[in-house]
C-alpha cells in the first residue's frame, strides 16, 4: 500500500512585516486543504493499481518443447544398513501440444516425453545410468508421463485438472495437481493466495504410495517485459507425524518444503520458466529414514502454428 504525506515546516521571523502574523495563520488554514488537494490530484493522476485476472488460456503457439532438469542429492538409511548418499541428475525434453477445445474455459494438452535419462553417483564408484524398469515408473510417478505413450491432460483456466487421457490407472493419482494454480479474482502486485491439496509419495514402487497434505501460496511478484510476463513466486509445505496409505493412518514423520518462482506469460498463463529448490524428509524411525534436496528447472520454447504446418 502506497502513501503520501506533505510536511510543510514555516519558520518565524517577527518584527519583519506587521501583518506576517496573520499571513501564516492563513496558510495554516489553506495548508490543510493543500494537502486534500495534492492528495486527489495524486489518487487521479496515479490511479489505482492495476489488477490482473490470471487465467490459463489455449496460447497461440501451436507446440511447447520443455528441457528439465533436476539434480539432487538423497540420504537414505534402512535397517541394518549403513546410511547411503547418492547424487541424480533427471533430464527431461518433453513435447507438449495444444489443442483448441472449442469450449469456453477448457485447456487441453497432449504431452509424450522426447528423451529422458537418470544419472546417478554414489561416492566412491563411476557415474551410472539408470535402467529403463526403474527409470519408467519413476517418470510416471513423477508427473512426467512416459517416452513410450501420449497423455492428454484436461484442465480449466484456473490451471486445476479435470481429467486425463492415456495414463495407466495405477498411476493417475499422481496426475490430478499441477503447479499452475489461479484465484478466482483479479490480482495485483503483492497480493497473495492459497491453496491445499493432498499428494500421493511413492517412496517404493512395490506398496502403495503415502498421501501427504500440502498447502501452498502464490504470490504475484512482478512484471517483465513491458507488462507481458509476471513472475509468481510460490511455496509448498508439509509437516506432519503421520501420513495416509491406503486409507490407514502410518506413524511416519513427513517435512517437505519447495520454493520457487515462475515466469509466466500473461495472455494465455502458460509458464515460461520455472524454477525452484525443495527438501523432503521421511523419518521412520532414527534409524530407518530418506532425506533429499532438489534444484530443479524447466524451460518451454514455443513453436508457431504456422511453423508447424510448413513441417
Amino acid at each position: 500500500m502506497l502513501g503520501m504525506r506533505l510536511i510543510i515546516v514555516l519558520r518565524f521571523l517577527k518584527d519583519t512585516h506587521p501583518y506576517l502574523e496573520e499571513i501564516i495563520m492563513k496558510l495554516r488554514s489553506l495548508s490543510g486543504l493543500v494537502v486534500i488537494c495534492l492528495c486527489l490530484f495524486a489518487g487521479i493522476a496515479a490511479g489505482e493499481p492495476e489488477g490482473h485476472l490470471l487465467r490459463l488460456t489455449t496460447p497461440e503457439a501451436g507446440k511447447f518443447l520443455t528441457k528439465l532438469e533436476v539434480n539432487a542429492r538423497s540420504r537414505m538409511q534402512m535397517l541394518f544398513m549403513p546410511e547411503i548418499a547418492t547424487y541424480f541428475r533427471l533430464a527431461v525434453d518433453q513435447d507438449t501440444r495444444l489443442i483448441p477445445s472449442g469450449e469456453t474455459g477448457v485447456v487441453i494438452s497432449e504431452s509424450k516425453l522426447a528423451t529422458a535419462t537418470l544419472d546417478y553417483y554414489m561416492p566412491g564408484q563411476p557415474n551410472q545410468g539408470m535402467n529403463d524398469t526403474i527409470l519408467e515408473p519413476l517418470l510416471w510417478v513423477s508427473g512426467l508421463g512416459s517416452r513410450n505413450a501420449q497423455i492428454v491432460v484436461n484442465r480449466n483456466n484456473l490451471g486445476m485438472v479435470t481429467s486425463t487421457e492415456g495414463v495407466p490407472e495405477q498411476y493417475k493419482m499422481y496426475y490430478m495437481h499441477d503447479l499452475v494454480f489461479y484465484p478466482e479474482n483479479p490480482v495485483k502486485i503483492g497480493d497473495s493466495w492459497q491453496r491445499k491439496f493432498t499428494q500421493p509419495v511413492a517412496v517404493d514402487f512395490q506398496q502403495a504410495p503415502y498421501d501427504i497434505e500440502i498447502t501452498g501460496e502464490y504470490t504475484l511478484k512482478r512484471l517483465h517485459n513491458d507488462g507481458q510476463n509476471a513472475e509468481i513466486t510460490f511455496k509448498f509445505a508439509s509437516e506432519s507425524d503421520y501420513a495416509m496409505q491406503q486409507g490407514n493412518r502410518v506413524k511416519v514423520g513427513v517435512k517437505l518444503m519447495r520454493e520457487g518462482s515462475m515466469l509466466i506469460n500473461l495472455k494465455d498463463g502458460w509458464p515460461r520458466t520455472v524454477k525452484s529448490k525443495s527438501s523432503f524428509d521421511f523419518v521412520f524411525s532414527e534409524q530407518n529414514f530418506i532425506k533429499s534436496e532438489e534444484d530443479y528447472k524447466s524451460v518451454l520454447t514455443e513453436i508457431k502454428r504456422d511453423q508447424l504446418e510448413k513441417d
